[in-house]
């Protein structure tokens, strides 16, 4: 299998490849829309940054950049439809960290996560925060650290998605802390988000993008962030 160009989202971009006749291809391309494949439902970090990316790469190559969001099995749809595109540059892949850890946590994927693509550029790297409800009781870590470990069961928590890696920040943490925490998959970081401020979770793990209007609005505290 030839190697597919990604955009890695932080992320970053990706793409098919290798390229014919590079001196050729610089000369025409972009003669035809582009594609640019991301993984999660739209109205999350991922699909957020693809379309903020699309439209700028819109201006500056004079081709429209589509995004298509192929949701589903932690991302792992989008990057085998790019994987099995023709390696013409026109078909691209928005990879978050999701996607360099696929081989680790699938037992087969119909591509290889390295091999099979090639890197383009990082757009942007960022934290997870762990964020309650403003009125909730938990007002740090620690207070849902000492509140799980008395419970009788886990303390639920909502991530976007299985195997994504705001659910395995979740299992890390848990893990570090020893703790029991009960994993609630959401389709996207805006069904998470919205199950948070309905009162339906009593924390979630999420990009800054996802959740900073409501904290800046008082209707979420953030408790603590994977970064410095």
């Amino acid at each position: 299998m030839q190697r597919r160009h990604f955009i890695q989202a932080g992320a970053a971009f990706a793409a098919t490849g290798p390229l014919a006749s590079p001196l050729a291809l610089a000369q025409t391309y972009p003669d035809r829309p582009i594609k640019i494949y991301q993984g999660f439902a739209p109205g999350g970090n991922a699909d957020s940054m693809a379309r903020a990316v699309s439209v700028e790469m819109t201006k500056s190559m004079g081709q429209a950049f589509v995004v298509d969001a192929q949701t589903g099995a932690g991302g792992t749809l989008a990057s085998g439809t790019v994987a099995r595109a023709k390696p013409d540059g026109y078909t691209l892949l928005l990879a978050t960290g999701g996607h360099a850890v696929a081989g680790a946590l699938f037992n087969t994927l119909p591509y290889r996560t390295v091999q099979d693509f090639e890197m383009v550029s990082t757009i942007t790297y960022f934290p997870f925060l762990l964020v309650a409800h403003a009125d909730s009781k938990y007002k740090s870590f620690g207070d849902i650290v000492a509140a799980a470990r008395a419970a009788p069961g886990p303390i639920a928590y909502g991530p976007a998605g299985i195997g994504s890696t705001h659910h395995l920040a979740g299992e890390l943490l848990a893990r570090m802390a020893n703790v029991q925490l009960l994993h609630v998959p959401y389709r996207g970081d805006a069904a998470s988000l919205t199950a948070l401020l309905a009162g339906d979770v009593p924390f979630i793990i999420a990009p800054p993008t996802a959740v900073i209007t409501n904290i800046k609005a008082g209707k979420l505290r953030a408790l603590a962030t994977t970064g410095p």
